[in-house]
């Protein structure tokens, strides 16, 4: 069973068939390291599954960038507010490494759910998903240190520092990359 086969059936409880249809009308597009997958000013027509990859997103502003998210092997990905409301973008989504990722547009995802209400599901999963990281990373910055964030981004993803240069992750935690520098030391000392 694939990863996103398992998802469909143990997470999002549907059944094979609707694992199979999403295949079916899917598309799969790859992308090279540095690609852009997404522009801020565009609007985001897709919800898509990283089958294999390094992924950002990041907001540009005053000539910085800031990264607010990472996407891994087996997450979904898109920029979903945008999605939903089918406005521009204010976040870009660019590929940090080869990145494979299989994708639904917003008209596919709408003709299946008018074919049946457990399509809903699917839907109600990508949302929850989305909602949850948003509100992770929100209480997170109110309840933790840098490096409690430090800390917690390391237990959730061990090999992000071979994956993502420093700067990125000093950005994502927001701190300056002196400040993560002064971090990883002190959780060297302390092992």
């Amino acid at each position: 069973m694939t990863d996103l086969q398992e998802i469909f059936i143990k997470k999002m409880l549907l059944q094979k068939e609707h694992y199979l249809k999403f295949c079916e009308i899917s598309q799969v597009k790859s992308y090279h390291k540095k690609e852009f997958i997404l522009k801020e000013n565009s609007i985001c027509s897709f919800v898509g599954f990283v089958e294999k990859g390094t992924v950002r997103s990041f907001i540009q502003n005053d000539g910085k960038e800031h990264n607010n998210d990472f996407y891994f092997n087996n997450s979904f990905i898109s920029a979903y507010r945008s999605f939903v409301t089918q406005t521009p973008a204010y976040s870009n989504i660019q590929a940090m490494s080869q990145t494979t990722m299989r994708y639904i547009t917003f008209e596919q995802i709408k003709a299946l759910e008018s074919t049946s209400d457990t399509w809903n599901k699917f839907g109600k999963y990508i949302a929850e998903q989305f909602f949850i990281r948003k509100c992770s990373r929100e209480t997170s910055f109110l309840i933790n240190s840098a490096k409690e964030r430090y800390d917690s981004l390391i237990a959730s993803h061990p090999k992000i520092e071979q994956l993502m240069p420093q700067y990125a992750i000093a950005s994502y935690l927001r701190v300056e990359p002196e400040s993560l520098s002064r971090i990883k030391a002190l959780t060297y000392i302390k092992k």
